[in-house]
């Protein structure tokens, strides 16, 4: 697979991650949520079920990271 390919699909994984957690509190979090299994599935689609796994984790910690950067004074 092209690197160009992986790296979209790894910023649009993130991007879905950032829109479902953002609205974990709010009145559309199943929306978001429905938002993001379908970039899961699409990502899935293009890399493969390993790949989209591996993604999925490395988008997680980066959210948790960026949190926790957020969170500091």
């Amino acid at each position: 697979m092209k690197p160009s390919v992986t790296k979209f699909a790894q910023a649009a994984y993130t991007h879905a991650l950032s829109l479902a957690y953002a609205a974990k509190s709010g009145p559309s979090t199943d929306e978001h949520l429905a938002y993001l299994s379908g970039y899961g599935q699409a990502i899935e689609d293009i890399c493969g079920k390993a790949e989209a796994s591996h993604m999925r984790s490395i988008a997680i910690s980066e959210l948790r990271e960026s949190q926790l950067r957020k969170r500091k004074p």
